[in-house]
């Protein structure tokens, strides 16, 4: 699925969910991230995408304007979409947290051995 069709997808999931809203076109442009960009036949070509293939049903379309809603299988391809970059975050965090530990077992055994040998100096 290209970045296009998969923001319009989103914000169907956001705006509409299971019940069906009246979006236009122009709601779907403002919606577009910076970069992408594309006109009312394009945000038609991805409804009508979407609807051939389950992920969203569409009640009608007239000259920019769409009634539709998500079906389940358009809201959980979202929220799989976006659950693998949920999952990536907390990775990122525990090999920081990974670092530091063994950063601070080396310097206590480092110190501990160091203490030892000064200890059994001073007593040897």
């Amino acid at each position: 699925m290209d970045k296009l069709t998969k923001c319009v997808l989103g914000l169907v999931n956001r705006e509409a969910g299971g019940a069906y809203k009246v979006l236009e076109a122009e709601d779907f442009l403002a919606a577009l991230p910076e970069g992408e960009q594309s006109d009312a036949d394009g945000i038609g070509s991805a409804l009508h995408y979407l609807a051939e293939r389950g992920y969203v049903d569409m009640k009608y379309s007239d000259r920019g304007t769409f009634c539709v809603r998500s079906l389940p299988k358009g809201r959980s391809y979202t929220e799989e979409e976006a659950a693998p970059a949920a999952a990536a975050a907390p990775a990122r965090a525990r090999g920081k947290g990974g670092f530091f530990a063994f950063l601070g077992a080396f310097l206590g055994a480092f110190l501990g051995s160091g203490a030892a040998v000064a200890l059994l100096t001073l007593l040897g």
